[in-house]
């Protein structure tokens, strides 16, 4: 395996609303004791025009990106993801998307997150009502782990495969509904 960057890069991707934790994703960025990590967020929103993250240089702001092209390649220039949310959410597709990249996250337990939290070192759920410290202490951990090796790539991606690929959920639908399988 490859040596992690000196400098990691974790991001954001989504809508830019305030329950997303844009907020404190710019404050991290500012902290001196998260050095070593780079904030890179794609997505658009009124409540944060690109002049919000102006003057933050380990904050990055890309704007909007389109098609699973520019997906691809947004998820391939992370280290790991982050959603900070404090909006309800349902079962966040993002999350899925970054893990069948290989990509570590660390999420806000709202909604499904806690459901697909299934690996402690890969998939990290913190509460919604965190204070900063706490926050922060869960990202300098997640990338301290990257740093060190013992989150990889490949196992996020196996992970993914095992548990949350098409032809898994198909499978487990089949069997909870009392399906055959289907033959070729």
């Amino acid at each position: 395996p490859t040596a992690p960057p000196a400098v990691l890069r974790f991001g954001y991707y989504g809508r830019l609303i305030p329950e997303k934790g844009i907020d404190v994703l710019r404050q991290l960025s500012e902290d001196p004791e998260v050095a070593g990590i780079e904030f890179h967020i794609w997505g658009e929103g009124a409540a944060y025009p690109a002049s919000f993250f102006a003057g933050h240089p380990q904050l990055h702001y890309h704007g909007p990106f389109a098609g699973r092209r520019e997906l691809q390649a947004v998820l391939s220039s992370l280290d790991a993801y982050l959603l900070l949310s404090t909006h309800p959410e349902g079962l966040p597709i993002a999350l899925l998307e970054v893990m069948s990249a290989g990509l570590p996250w660390l999420a806000t337990d709202r909604g499904g997150v806690p459901d697909i939290a299934c690996d402690p070192l890969a998939t990290r759920v913190i509460p919604t009502a965190a204070a900063y410290p706490e926050v922060k202490a869960a990202v300098r951990a997640l990338a301290a782990d990257i740093r060190a090796g013992r989150v990889s790539r490949t196992a996020q991606k196996a992970l993914y495969a095992d548990t949350f690929s098409a032809p898994v959920l198909v499978q487990r639908w089949r069997e909870t509904l009392g399906l055959t399988p289907v033959t070729s």
